[in-house]
């Protein structure tokens, strides 16, 4: 980084202290979900993120949508055939039942925790 002569690069460190039972690195996907798990069983937490909690890292930009259905038989059988066309048919359905499952109990966990 070139600087001319009239700019000055101002370093201001902070004395700062904290304390807790976990600290997650990173905000993405899974330092969310292992604060969160980590809360949940008891523990104080601290979570640091470069930038925004689900807005930095790999995950953020990859456009890597939640698979977010409510259990209505109908609309799942819908969501996993377009799903089966758009992968080639290459996927199995019980795995992408258990996906569905999971997202939708997750996302609602989520939604629903306190951090």
């Amino acid at each position: 980084m070139a600087f001319n002569h009239s700019e000055k690069l101002i370093n201001q460190i902070y004395d700062v202290s904290f304390k807790a039972d976990v600290l997650v690195i990173g905000g993405g996907p899974a330092g969310a979900w292992a604060a969160l798990s980590a809360k949940k069983n008891g523990a104080t937490v601290i979570l640091v993120d470069k930038g925004y909690c689900g807005t930095s890292g790999a995950t953020a930009p990859s456009g890597n949508g939640v698979w977010y259905i409510p259990p209505d038989k109908e609309k799942r059988e819908e969501a996993m055939r377009s799903r089966e066309a758009l992968g080639g048919f290459l996927s199995e359905r019980k795995w992408m039942k258990r996906v569905l499952e999971q997202t939708y109990e997750s996302v609602n966990q989520l939604a629903e925790s306190s951090i």
